[in-house]
């Protein structure tokens, strides 16, 4: 789910304030569990990696949220402009 912006900070919802970033970057790539042998077969071989920096977060509305951000195509540290999504909630 696409997260809205603004001032380069993410926010839960268009009428929610912004969120507070707990925890993070991790990173993680889409390749690391892609079999080796699938990964010549693969149509995604083709296609550039997926890679991400997660982030724990915290709303008021929502409690403790998942978010990332796509890291392609960005100079390292780099994250001003790029679009957040939500991945999941904390229970």
């Amino acid at each position: 789910l696409k997260l809205s912006v603004r001032h380069n900070a993410p926010h839960c919802a268009e009428d929610g304030g912004p969120l507070t970033l707990l925890a993070g970057p991790q990173r993680l790539e889409v390749a690391w569990w892609v079999e080796p042998d699938a990964r010549a077969d693969s149509a995604a071989a083709a296609s550039a990696p997926a890679l991400r920096d997660y982030f724990v977060a915290y709303s008021e509305q929502m409690g403790l949220l998942w978010i990332y951000q796509e890291r392609l195509g960005r100079p390292q540290g780099g994250r001003a402009g790029a679009d957040w999504y939500l991945h999941g909630l904390f229970a």
